[in-house]
């Protein structure tokens, strides 16, 4: 039996190493936050993680305004020594 510690879906042991998937819509907890910034409305961050994919779209609504970012970080190519 793999002995290891159980994150989400994510098995991290000896016997068995995933990368991690952060796929999923995360939404801001205003009431467990402790923010140093003046805090959103709302804020609501969508990512598709697909090895060696990865996108991240963000809205961020303040009052009557909102701001929106996205990053792809598909073509991403990490050198290595």
């Amino acid at each position: 039996m793999p002995r290891g510690i159980l994150v989400g879906d994510t098995l991290y042991g000896s016997e068995q190493r995933m990368k991690p998937n952060f796929t999923g819509t995360w939404r801001l907890n205003l009431e467990r936050s402790r923010l140093e910034i003046p805090a959103p409305s709302s804020s609501t961050v969508r990512i598709e993680h697909r090895e060696p994919s990865f996108a991240l779209s963000a809205r961020h609504v303040y009052g009557e305004r909102s701001r929106d970012v996205h990053f792809d970080l598909t073509n991403v190519w990490v050198l290595q020594k």
